[in-house]
């Protein structure tokens, strides 16, 4: 009985061991036992110092995941992202999660819920902390900045500096340091290296004493395999102009090579003139009397002309622009205004025996032109310039398509008389066509390029165009005085028709380059600086000295010198030029920059800040127009 007793003791005894030996064991391998995230970047209560992109876990073994696996929470409790990482195919242990905006500075918790292999929910929870915001790159360079620089920009120094040095907004490589002089030759520095103390600013020493006049600094800067550079300058003793010693602007080829456009627009303008002319020199001049049988022939062949040049030209129009669909490309008003006047043409075909009908629709196909050229833009003069333009096509048609009609329609009898007669009448409409011509001709000069000088017409294909009808003008003039005083003097018709068909080639030549002109851009000629809006201040004055692409003073003079403190401009030029330069205060009012202010020919915009002596701040906007072709430098 005892032995029994003793026997259950220890029965007793052994399970209580085995129980509390189990006890610690499982609490032991609780305490103990290792996490199912074996890593994660960042790490367990890592101190970043820019904001993370993503968050990568590595767990222990293989995981699926689904909607809402991993939430960041801000440290006010707030979950301000959470959603679906991305398993990585390789390595299904590895799960990532962008993050997708940076995290301002603060301490971040990852809260994370995974499903193992065998169905088991797995989750973890942990903390990192971020200095700073990470900027993205378009971000951090629009952010990025020269704060400070000795010598300033604009600062005039009595005496050489030694050094020169630069402070950035942020922590940069310092790549490239180029100091140029007034002639824009290369002034050898000495050692280039960090400020000890600041790691954003960086020292420039010289090697040599500088000379008077202004220095030109470019900097480059790199971080993360991106880049940026700057320009400022200074001068030492006085202000002069830099000016290098070669030009470097590229310059106009004498023509450019014609395509299937100019000469497409050719045909067509040619055809219609003709037509024009000749039914106006029936209804108005012969009145009847001309020998119809010959120019019933070529009237046939004029049609054909304008027909098939509104087709090519349709066609052209259409490669041009292969990358857009037919149907956008039919929404455009030049294209649908080629429709419509290759539609008024075949109609006017139909219906040639009907003078006026033919007359009317004629006029009509006339007048899209002058409402589907540069007139219609309102910076070319909007509706004065359509009026003007009209009147100019008319006058060209009536003078060209009448000389053509009159050396055409020559009847076969009595030629000599109806030559004296319609000849005679015929020169009173070419002298007054002419002179309209030349009238309408200046007024959409002067209203395309208000401002421009014969150096910026002859640096643009538009301007050459014009430099040359104008010269066809002068020998068109010349030959119509020469045909009056042979009809007045009853001159042999074989001279007048040998004069009448000159005239009429040199016609055809100012019709093909008026047509060019249609196609260059009348901006490429034109060269000024204009306030814009109702901006312009009547106490500033400027002026840009040479008013061309390359290197350029721009001066700036105000008339209460006392109330300008400091004076900035900034120049841009889309899509990428785009500089701010301090001004070199001159003295008496008058505010300079210099170097390579005008980029590129074109719109170029000026801003130019003042800041006034009692504190105020104003913005004067200007904009240049620079002649050339889009030509790079």
């Amino acid at each position: 009985m005892l032995i029994q007793k003793m026997q259950n003791q220890n029965i007793f005894i052994a399970l209580a061991t085995l129980f509390v030996t189990l006890g610690f064991v499982f609490k032991g391998s609780d305490v103990h036992a290792h996490s199912d995230v074996e890593e994660a970047i960042p790490n367990f209560n890592e101190i970043v110092e820019y904001s993370p992109d993503e968050i990568e876990i590595f767990f222990a073994d293989p995981v699926s995941v689904y909607s809402e696996s991993v939430k960041i929470i801000n440290s006010d409790g707030q979950v301000i992202q959470k959603g679906k990482p991305n398993v990585d195919p390789s390595n299904k242990r590895h799960v990532v999660f962008p993050i997708d905006h940076p995290l301002p500075a603060g301490r971040y918790t990852v809260d994370i819920l995974a499903v193992a292999m065998d169905g088991h929910e797995i989750k973890e929870q942990y903390q990192f902390q971020v200095i700073q915001k990470r900027l993205a790159d378009s971000e951090f360079w629009s952010n990025f900045k020269l704060t400070e620089s000795s010598p300033s920009d604009g600062e005039i120094l009595s005496i050489s500096p030694t050094k020169i040095t630069f402070m950035f907004s942020d922590i940069v490589e310092l790549d490239v340091v180029g100091l140029y002089d007034d002639q824009q030759k290369m002034i050898p520095l000495g050692k280039s290296y960090p400020d000890p103390t600041n790691p954003r600013k960086y020292i420039i020493e010289l090697k040599n004493e500088l000379e008077e006049g202004t220095y030109e600094v470019n900097w480059y800067v790199q971080k993360d395999n991106k880049s940026k550079n700057g320009i400022f300058y200074f001068a030492v003793g006085e202000v002069t102009s830099i000016t290098p010693a070669e030009g470097q602007i590229k310059r106009l080829e004498w023509i450019k090579e014609f395509d299937f456009v100019e000469i497409a627009s050719w045909l067509s303008y040619f055809g219609v003139f003709i037509l024009f002319g000749g039914v106006f020199f029936q209804i108005f001049i012969s009145k009847g009397s001309e020998y119809t049988g010959r120019w019933n022939k070529v009237k046939s062949i004029a049609y054909l002309v304008s027909i098939a040049g509104f087709i090519v030209l349709f066609t052209a129009r259409m490669y041009d622009l292969n990358n857009i669909s037919f149907i956008e490309f039919l929404s455009f008003q030049f294209v649908w205004g080629m429709l419509l006047q290759l539609l008024l043409v075949v109609i006017a075909l139909f219906h040639r025996t009907k003078r006026t009908v033919e007359f009317i629709l004629l006029i009509a196909t006339i007048l899209i032109w002058a409402f589907s050229g540069h007139a219609v833009s309102e910076r070319y003069g909007g509706i004065l310039s359509i009026g003007l333009d009209a009147i100019h096509l008319f006058s060209i048609a009536i003078w060209m398509g009448g000389l053509f009609a009159l050396l055409v329609m020559l009847p076969k009898n009595d030629s000599k008389q109806w030559f004296k007669e319609k000849g005679k009448l015929f020169s009173k409409y070419a002298l007054v066509s002419i002179v309209i011509m030349f009238v309408t001709g200046v007024g959409m000069l002067l209203k395309y390029i208000p401002s421009f000088t014969l150096e910026s017409l002859l640096i643009s294909y538009w301007g050459n165009f014009l430099f040359i009808k104008v010269i066809l003008f002068v020998g068109i003039l010349g030959l119509g005085l020469a045909q009056m005083i042979y009809i007045r003097r009853n001159v042999k018709i074989r001279k007048f028709l040998s004069l009448g068909t000159t005239e009429f080639v040199i016609g055809l030549l100012i019709i093909f380059f008026a047509t060019s002109l249609v196609n260059a851009t009348p901006r490429a000629a034109e060269q000024g600086i204009y306030p814009k809006g109702n901006e312009q201040d009547s106490n500033l004055s400027v002026m840009i000295t040479p008013l061309k692409l390359g290197y350029n003073d721009l001066m700036m003079t105000f008339d209460d010198e006392k109330e300008v403190k400091d004076v900035n401009v900034k120049l841009s030029m889309p899509p990428f030029f785009n500089r701010t330069i301090a001004a070199f205060p001159m003295g008496n009012g008058v505010y300079m920059v210099t170097g390579g202010i005008l980029h590129g020919s074109g719109t170029i915009d000026l801003e130019i800040y003042i800041t006034n002596t009692n504190g105020t701040e104003e913005v004067i906007p200007y904009e240049i127009q620079v002649p050339g072709e889009m030509y790079e430098r």
